[in-house]
């Protein structure tokens, strides 16, 4: 009876998405790199094999991709939506970007930043099961707006430009600013599973799915702060999600 009800559940959401329109527009102008920078890292690191892992999706299947993608997109739209900033669109060549970044994690067993990180605005998370993991992965990055820094404090929408765009405050908070940053355009989100994976903070992580997002501008580094970071201009809130069995598991994001 479960499988029943979740099998409708993923009909009825499949068919929500299918209007969600997927384009192939030239890339808004990014000051930090552009797609032949970025084929040209990925080409060094696998040689011509890196066109097939943009499109591959290893330890897991095409539905299972799409689905976790549109739902992670939807839910980071949810949030730019609170702070009053235009929604993100899906893009082709970002979801081969993130692809080849989900795929190079899983192969090389580590969790870390990809290659092309200082190309385009990057975050990373690992979840123990694809259903809700597009949802939880936009959560876990939402909520680093209400971690406490050194002060005791939450982020300061309100604040001057030099003390919304102190380092301290951005590496505290870097997966969020990306998600919320204004002038971003475009997102692109890849989705791969490994059995076991190794970070430098938490040590070993097995069977994991690994949500990877891409997004084209990336945000300007310790400027323009006050332009790009708004105030909500709803109170804050969480979509309603429906919990499916074995969903709520442990996860991580990459600081």
């Amino acid at each position: 009876m479960n499988k029943i009800i979740i099998l409708i559940i993923l009909a009825t959401i499949s068919n929500m998405f299918s209007t969600f329109e997927i384009s192939t527009s030239p890339l808004t102008h990014n000051i930090f790199g552009s797609l032949y920078d970025t084929h040209e890292i990925w080409y060094t690191k696998y040689g011509v094999k890196y066109k097939d892992l943009m499109i591959q999706h290893v330890g897991t299947t095409e539905q299972i991709a799409g689905y976790v993608r549109n739902e992670h997109i939807l839910r980071v739209n949810f949030y730019r939506s609170l702070h009053d900033v235009p929604a993100l669109k899906m893009h082709q060549e970002l979801n081969y970007l993130a692809q080849i970044l989900a795929n190079h994690i899983v192969l090389t067993h580590y969790f870390e930043h990809g290659p092309t990180v200082r190309k385009y605005g990057e975050n990373i998370c690992l979840r123990k099961n694809w259903r809700g993991a597009g949802d939880r992965a936009a959560d876990r990055y939402y909520d680093e707006l209400f971690k406490l820094d050194e002060n005791g404090k939450v982020y300061n929408f309100n604040g001057t430009e030099e003390q919304m765009s102190d380092e301290d405050q951005v590496n505290l908070r870097g997966h969020a600013i990306n998600m919320i940053w204004k002038n971003v355009k475009e997102i692109g989100v890849g989705v791969a599973y490994g059995d076991w994976f190794y970070d430098d903070d938490n040590g070993f992580w097995e069977k994991r799915y690994v949500v990877t997002t891409i997004t084209n501008p990336r945000p300007l580094i310790l400027t323009m702060y006050k332009e790009n970071l708004l105030p909500r201009i709803k109170p804050f809130e969480r979509l309603e999600h429906i919990a499916l069995p074995s969903e709520e598991e442990p996860d991580n994001v990459l600081d």
